[in-house]
C-alpha cells in the first residue's frame, strides 16, 4: 500500500508502508511509525525513533483533540490533561496530532482510578441520549473524584463548548492513563454525539 497523502499548510506527509508501519514526514524530516491502536475515526502511531512519542492521525471531519489541545495549551500544569499538539492537516483532511506516549488503562494510584469509576457512572454509556457535559459535571461534584480531576474536567467541557459539535465525556479504561507518577490522564474522554 503506498497511499501518500499531502500537506495543506505546511509540508506533512504520511506514507503508509504496510498495515502496520508507516513514514511521516513533517517539514523535511522523515520519521518511522509504528501503528499502536485504531478506533472508530483515529489511528495511532508510535515513533520507533523516539517511543516516547505517539502521533494521532484524526479522520476529515472528526474534532475530538481539538478541545483537548486547546485544554492543554491553556492549563499545561494540570497533569490529567494530555499533552497534545495539533502538527496540521494532510490533504485527505485528516489531522495530525503529537502527543506523549502514555501507558492506556487504569495503572493510576487508587483514588484516580475511584475518581474513574466515579465519572464513568456520571457519564454512563456514549449515547446520543447520554448525559450532557454539564450533568456529569455536576454529578462528578457529588461523587469522590479528585479536586484537581474535576478542574481538568471543566477546562475540557469549557473548551468542548467552543467547538462546533455535540461533545459528551465517556470513561472507558481504554480512554485514560496514567503518567510515570501513577497520575491519571484523560487520553480521549469527549466524543461528538453527532458522529455516533
Amino acid at each position: 500500500m503506498n497511499h501518500i497523502s499531502q500537506l495543506v499548510d505546511e509540508e506533512l506527509a504520511l506514507r503508509r508502508d504496510s498495515r502496520h508501519y508507516a513514514t511521516l514526514r513533517i517539514g523535511g524530516r522523515e520519521i518511522e511509525i509504528e501503528r499502536l491502536s485504531g478506533g472508530s475515526f483515529t489511528l495511532a502511531w508510535r515513533s520507533m525513533e523516539d517511543p516516547s512519542v505517539v502521533y494521532a492521525v484524526v479522520d476529515a471531519g472528526v474534532r475530538d483533540k481539538e478541545p483537548v489541545a486547546a485544554a492543554h495549551r491553556r492549563a499545561p500544569r494540570n497533569p490529567h490533561i494530555p499533552k497534545v499538539q495539533r502538527i496540521g492537516h494532510l490533504a485527505d483532511g485528516s489531522t495530525v496530532y503529537r502527543m506523549p506516549y502514555y501507558k492506556v488503562g487504569l495503572r493510576a494510584n487508587p483514588a484516580e482510578v475511584r475518581s474513574v469509576m466515579d465519572l464513568a457512572r456520571c457519564a454512563g454509556r456514549p449515547s446520543h441520549y447520554g448525559p450532557t457535559r454539564q450533568e456529569v459535571l455536576d454529578c462528578a461534584r457529588t461523587q469522590k473524584v479528585k479536586p484537581s480531576v474535576l478542574c481538568a474536567l471543566e477546562i475540557l467541557s469549557e473548551e468542548a463548548a467552543r467547538i462546533p459539535g455535540d461533545f459528551a465525556f465517556e470513561f472507558p479504561e481504554d480512554n485514560v492513563a496514567a503518567d510515570a507518577r501513577g497520575r491519571l490522564v484523560l487520553l480521549d474522554v469527549l466524543y461528538d454525539r453527532n458522529l455516533l
